[in-house]
């Protein structure tokens, strides 16, 4: 990135250092805008981080100034060999109070590697805080290859956190995985990732691999500061500390003493795995005892009877709730929520029970302040199933509990302790029983099976579903790759195939153009469906990423075919509505109107009911529907989309403008069309134009869906451009056209023959 020189100052009489950015990187820089950067990065004054004394250029090369750190960089310190414990936990808690000052002052490195922390009597420092930030922020229209090829990539691949190799949005959190990065290195005396020797490969590891467990490279490192640095290698970034603040404090305890829970984890090693289960279960049942739930256990295993004077319940709607990662391990959270995800699965085909939302469940994550009988009124439900999860190497235990929810009487309980490999016939075993407490019969169901034998390929898998719960391009990115070298293991094994198709569609226009994304998800859907052919999700995948190139009976097959398998499953049946409407609008409506009957507090629920009565010219049906759910609260950007686009279809176009704007921060793309459409109502034509100009701009960067440009010249009247905008949208065959025959936005092209001829093209109906 810059040449180092080793220069005096003469004024002061005092050695200096000037780092000048190298002429093929600032070729490409503001210089202006660097040396602001910088400005702002040199008033962080702090002992453990060099400061910068002064900025400028100099025949035309931006360069700046700092003080001489006499001593060695940590990079050459590891090249002699690991550190020991005690001078790692120095050098670590030094670098920690450097990133807590920088993070409070919203300074984030974005570089921090051994190179940049220098070592100078007993304590260490850190270099080049904001320097990255300003390299990013003053350069303009570089290529990405160049920024390779000068060596000034944002980040360095060996220290990259999973975000940051994504190219998705970074804060503080990215400092410490490359913080855990050097703590792995320094304790272990080799890098997380030491056999991959490539920076494709390093990125690819940072991305979807898990690296082996500090303490079993290094047993003699105190368990508190290897969990701290294990957490701060978590893949995700909310799993990891907040900030520099928060690693500090995590560090100094662990240091001076073993944390609470360390010593809880501790103590449950040493009595075994038979006492660890009894206080799993004494937990289950003080909390029990403070939800007031009124009990009396017939039998390990068997039904419990109601209290006197009270009905035996017999609920017919379950939430699934978050089961709970009682290892107290954030790094397996993805397994207890793959347990809750597989036990959904299975009580979803089970005729005659309703399931709530998996993200209506989802959302009582952690709430333990409320009792069974609230939880039970928001969602809807008359049972909650509830559970424990604890893993420890092929050893699984799984305690669950299940509460009617209209009194708070336990109607079922169980423990399992098996081997993982026995985990899909617990789960099994879970539905069959509470399938029975329920009294619903499983005459029709599907049958229970194990789904693999390769239990490592289980696990990618369920790895795979975490990431891809999270819904960044990144995350996407990681699930698509964990799915795939799931598949690779257990190439029989049906449901990575089916969720890898359902990674690639939700990866098409939001991150990428669906016409590269269609012809894999294609693909993984058949390979499903040919190792299943009971998946409903593969049925979805292979209709959604048949748009445009299969025929409307067959994607409306495919769609009817996924509703019937999905049964009870109240969110995936809105998903499918969304897509029939283009297909089958009264049908559309009516699973919609099926879906939001069975769960009718989910948000997904609410959005597919009011979106498809507004698309199919019932704006005014839907829009009290849109209008109380507003105002209970809490509505996601999906509900507001549709509550303005209603808005702007009834006239009320300040009101819609309001509304959009809300979306712009959440929706990005899709909340700047709708302002600038709703600027055109208003008569603002400058403003829309704008924006539109703003999308072109961003178009050229990076993917957006043309069809939003073509959206707001449709508004502006200027048909020539958005007939252009939208055969670009056609050649990406982008997703949003398959509801280009109902979408109000086209009402001013419809009685255009070049719009008959597009839907012909793209085979709507």
């Amino acid at each position: 990135m810059s040449r180092v020189f080793l220069a005096n100052d003469t004024a002061l009489g005092r050695l200096v250092v000037i780092k000048v950015l190298s002429p093929a990187l600032a070729a490409d820089i503001s210089a202006d805008r660097f040396i602001r950067e910088v400005r702002i990065a040199s008033q962080l004054q702090q002992a453990n981080i060099v400061p910068v004394f002064s900025t400028g250029v100099s025949a035309g090369l931006p360069y700046y100034t700092m003080p001489f750190v006499d001593g060695l960089s940590l990079r050459a310190r590891l090249e002699s060999g690991r550190l020991h414990i005690e001078e790692s936990t120095s050098v670590l808690t030094d670098i920690a109070r450097a990133l807590a000052f920088a993070h409070e002052h919203g300074v984030v490195h974005r570089d921090i590697k051994p190179e940049n922390v220098l070592l100078s009597g007993d304590s260490a420092v850190v270099t080049d805080f904001g320097i990255a930030k300003a390299v990013s922020a003053s350069t303009t229209g570089v290529k990405p290859q160049t920024l390779t090829e000068v060596g000034a990539a944002i980040g360095t691949p060996a220290y990259m956190s999973p975000e940051q190799a994504s190219g998705d949005d970074v804060d503080a959190r990215t400092d410490i995985y490359s913080w855990a990065v050097i703590a792995y290195e320094a304790l272990t005396g080799q890098h997380p990732f030491a056999a991959q020797t490539t920076s494709a490969a390093l990125i690819r590891a940072h991305i979807a691999e898990k690296p082996q467990a500090l303490s079993a490279m290094r047993p003699e490192v105190p368990r508190g500061l290897a969990a701290v640095v294990m957490r701060s290698l978590e893949k995700d970034p909310k799993s990891r500390p907040a900030n520099g603040r928060e690693l500090l404090s995590m560090l100094t305890k662990a240091t001076t003493g073993e944390r609470l829970a360390e010593r809880k984890r501790s103590r449950s090693a040493r009595i075994g795995i038979g006492a660890l289960t009894a206080i799993v279960i004494g937990t289950a049942i003080a909390l029990s005892a403070s939800r007031n739930r009124q009990s009396s256990e017939a039998a390990a295993g068997g039904a419990i009877g109601a209290a006197p004077g009270v009905e035996r319940a017999e609920p017919k709607a379950v939430a699934v709730l978050p089961f709970v990662n009682v290892g107290g391990e954030p790094a397996q959270e993805y397994f207890s929520d793959g347990v809750t995800d597989e036990i959904a699965d299975a009580l979803s085909r089970i005729p005659g029970l309703r399931l709530a939302s998996r993200t209506s469940a989802f959302a009582f994550k952690g709430r333990s302040e409320l009792n069974a009988i609230k939880i039970g009124k928001e969602l809807n439900v008359g049972a909650l199933l509830e559970g424990q999860v604890l893993r420890s190497g092929d050893k699984l235990r799984i305690s669950t509990q299940l509460t009617d929810a209209r009194n708070g009487l336990v109607l079922w309980r169980n423990s399992y302790q098996r081997e993982m490999k026995d985990v899909f016939a617990v789960q099994a075993d879970i539905a069959k029983s509470i399938a029975s407490a329920l009294q619903v019969t499983l005459s029709e169901a599907k049958p229970m099976v194990a789904k693999t034998e390769n239990m490592e390929a289980h696990d990618l898998y369920l790895r795979g579903r975490f990431e891809h719960d999270k819904y960044t391009g990144g995350s996407i990115r990681r699930a698509i790759t964990l799915y795939q070298n799931a598949i690779e293991l257990d190439p029989r094994y049906a449901d990575p195939h089916a969720w890898l198709a359902t990674a690639w569609i939700n990866l098409a226009d939001d991150f990428i153009a669906p016409k590269e994304a269609a012809p894999a998800a294609r693909a993984a859907a058949r390979a499903a469906l040919e190792l299943d052919s009971t998946n409903a999700g593969a049925y979805y995948a292979l209709a959604v990423a048949g748009n445009f190139t299969t025929s409307p009976e067959e994607r409306r097959n495919q769609l009817q075919k996924a509703a019937s398998l999905f049964t009870g499953d109240a969110s995936q049946l809105a998903l499918v509505s969304v897509a029939l409407l283009s297909l089958d609008q009264s049908g559309a409506i009516e699973l919609a109107k099926r879906a939001n009957m069975l769960d009718p507090t989910a948000q997904f629920t609410t959005f597919s009911y009011s979106f498809v009565l507004a698309y199919s010219g019932r704006a005014a049906e839907a829009l009290p529907f849109l209008e109380a759910a507003v105002k209970r609260g809490g509505a996601g950007p999906l509900i507001y989309s549709v509550y303005a686009d209603v808005l702007l279809e009834l006239g009320r176009a300040r009101e819609a403008l309001g509304a959009y704007h809300t979306l712009q921060a959440s929706l990005g793309d899709a909340g700047r069309t709708g302002m600038a459409r709703a600027y055109v109502a208003l008569g603002q034509r400058d403003k829309a134009k704008a924006l539109v100009k703003a999308l072109e701009s961003d178009a050229a960067k990076r993917y957006v869906s043309k069809d939003y440009i073509a959206q707001v010249y449709a508004a502006l009247g200027e048909k020539e451009e958005a007939f252009k905008w939208l055969d670009r949208a056609a050649d990406d065959m982008s997703n949003n056209l398959q509801w280009l025959g109902v979408n109000p936005a086209w009402k001013p092209l419809r009685s255009d023959a070049r719009f008959s001829a597009l839907k012909a093209r793209l085979r709507l109906p």
